[in-house]
């Protein structure tokens, strides 16, 4: 059987997990493939109590509390594991996909620790035609306009909406590609967030990713060459202001009924 037309049930076998256990919102965190320990820090960040709850995913899956909402988290790292990821996730009853992590920018004006929320998404070699024959694929539009919302009630000011482009590694870029990419006006780049907003669609999940700018590509300023210790303390406060954004998302999207 191919894989992509496995039947829930047997989903459900292969990750060790009940569809009715696995809550309708899931945070996505797209980041480095981190070792265990490493990984279990990062979710504890976000979720209070989590578990482990596939014992088949890879140690790959918790469920915790985020504000007393019951919430799924995953880390994946590059389109192929974010797309298996969210094939799987949507089979076992997952409705809405809050991507987190990082970005590099690709304007001169965008400052580290900056927001992004891309509100379209192209991938650099193409999106694949099997997820979506569109050049730009779209987060959610209800999702966008309360992420818009709580920025503006919370006066938050560091944050950009607009195009943003995924790429297929990390050692992808040029000076001579980061110059295009910046003329075409791209706020920044990442590995995740097109796959992502594509497979979200076909599968019918409301997805959208709001990330953390962690290096400036355009101006060479990396993250590592700047003293990341003296840098922490705002690293921390932003990764809580995610935080605080996904868990209101969550809430206004449960007072509407899941809407």
């Amino acid at each position: 059987m191919p894989y992509r037309e496995l039947a829930t049930k047997e989903i459900e076998n292969w990750m060790g997990i009940k569809r009715g256990k696995v809550p309708k919102h899931l945070i996505l965190y797209a980041t480095w493939p981190w070792p265990h320990v490493k990984k279990i820090k990062e979710v504890q960040r976000y979720l209070k109590n989590p578990k482990l709850a596939a014992p088949n995913a890879l140690g790959n899956y918790w469920i915790g509390e985020l504000d007393g909402k019951k919430v799924g988290f995953m880390l994946v790292y590059g389109h192929g594991m974010a797309a298996d990821v969210i094939f799987i996730m949507a089979k076992l009853g997952v409705k809405y996909i809050y991507q987190i992590g990082t970005m590099g920018a690709l304007q001169k004006s965008i400052d580290l620790f900056d927001l992004i929320v891309p509100e379209k998404a192209i991938k650099f070699e193409g999106l694949p035609h099997l997820f979506c024959k569109q050049k730009f694929v779209e987060c959610d539009k209800k999702l966008l306009e309360i992420t818009k919302n709580i920025l503006e009630e919370k006066k938050f000011r560091n944050y950009y909406i607009g195009k943003t482009i995924s790429i297929d590694f990390l050692f992808a870029e040029t000076k001579k590609l980061v110059r295009e990419l910046s003329k075409k006006r791209f706020l920044a780049a990442d590995m995740e967030t097109a796959t992502n907003y594509a497979v979200s669609k076909m599968l019918g999940i409301k997805s959208i990713a709001i990330l953390m700018i962690i290096d400036n590509i355009v101006k060479e300023e990396l993250l590592s060459d700047l003293k990341y210790k003296i840098r922490k303390r705002e690293i921390q406060r932003n990764r809580k202001f995610v935080k605080e954004i996904v868990s209101e998302v969550i809430k206004r999207i449960d007072e509407r009924g899941g809407s």
